[in-house]
Order: C-alpha cells, then sequence, then structure tokens
C-alpha cells in the first residue's frame, strides 16, 4: 500500500508540472500557429474519421481520432498528437492492438473470477500473477514504442513552433501517460494481494 501512496505523490507532481506547463504553453504560443501544425499533420489522412469525444483519443483497430472542441493551444497540441498515432498507424499498420487488449482484459477477468471462486494454491496463484504481469508489461512496452514514435512524428513537423517548453511539456505528458498505467499495474498487484488474503 506505501509504494500506491508513494506513487500517488508521484503521478500528482506530473500533474502539477502539467498543469503549470499547460498555462504557460497556452499564454506563450498563439493557437494560430498551432492551427497550421494541425492542417500540416492532417496532410495524407483522408482515411483517417475524425468524431467528437469528450477527451482526445486515437483508435487504432477503428482509425478514429476522438477530439473534444479546441479551446487552447494545448488542446490543438493535443489534437495533433492524436493525428500522429494516425500517421504512425498508416505506416505500421497495428491491427492485432484490439485483439490483443480484449484478450488481457478477458484473462485478468477470467483469473480475478477463479480467484474469487476457487481456492487455489499459493503457486497456482502467483503463477496466474506473474503471467498477467507479464501480459501488461508486454503491453506497457508496446505503449511506450508507440507513444515514442507518435511523438517523434509531431516533434518533426516544420510548422511545429520552436518552443523548448512545448518540447518539455510534450516529454512530461508521454512521461505521465506511463506512470497512469504503471499505476493501474500497481493497485491491480495490491487488489490481486487482498483477495488471495
Amino acid at each position: 500500500m506505501k509504494i500506491i501512496l508513494l506513487y500517488s505523490l508521484i503521478w500528482g507532481s506530473l500533474e502539477v508540472i502539467l498543469l503549470f506547463l499547460k498555462q504557460k504553453i497556452n499564454h506563450s504560443v498563439h493557437l494560430l500557429n498551432m492551427q497550421v501544425l494541425l492542417d500540416e499533420i492532417k496532410i495524407g489522412l483522408k482515411n483517417v474519421v475524425s468524431k467528437q469525444g469528450r477527451y482526445f483519443s486515437y483508435n487504432y483497430a477503428t482509425d478514429t481520432v476522438y477530439l473534444k472542441s479546441i479551446k487552447s493551444t494545448t488542446d490543438c497540441l493535443q489534437a495533433a498528437h492524436e493525428y500522429a498515432h494516425a500517421l504512425h498507424n498508416k505506416q505500421t499498420t497495428y491491427k492485432w492492438v484490439r485483439f490483443y487488449g480484449v484478450l488481457m482484459t478477458i484473462l485478468i477477468l477470467l483469473m480475478l473470477l477463479l480467484s474469487l471462486t476457487i481456492s487455489f494454491s499459493q503457486f497456482i496463484s502467483n503463477v496466474l500473477l506473474i503471467a498477467l504481469i507479464c501480459m501488461y508489461c508486454v503491453l506497457l512496452i508496446f505503449i511506450v514504442y508507440i507513444e515514442i514514435s507518435a511523438n517523434k512524428i509531431l516533434l518533426n513537423i516544420e510548422s511545429l513552433p520552436n518552443y523548448k517548453i512545448i518540447y518539455i511539456y510534450v516529454i512530461f505528458n508521454m512521461i505521465n501517460e506511463l506512470m497512469f498505467r504503471l499505476f493501474i499495474l500497481f493497485v491491480f498487484i495490491e487488489f490481486y494481494k487482498l483477495i488471495l488474503i
């Protein structure tokens, strides 16, 4: 439980840093400059579907970018990041992501259900836990790879305003994303330990 509290503190600190960087970017970089960036990155993505969403995201399986209304420079930067994912998907075509994600979710739910209903030996429970942690770690490595690839595409676009703070924001945002996913892993492990007690 201590590790979750420590992790929450680190993650919370990252959120505060990102909030500060957002404010700085929104005040120092003009939104019109970022609109040019967004238009440039969308060239060559005619097959990508754009839909209104509650937050910015990209679905690899359906090749759909979900966008909320763009009200600030950092919103525009986040939208450009999602289009960078689409551009990266066009180059690599990772259609198996959806299958792997669904398979992992089913296995986790099945393991939790079995843990609650059947009394396993400590050894079998530990083997199941290690297997799922390994699967999640493979998914994390893949996520790190696609985040780095998308950010490389984004940061190499010529129309991106040359401000160091934008580069710092993109890097911190990527670290924060990874920290959130690691946090999920730690919570899962702690929850699983409680089930075994």
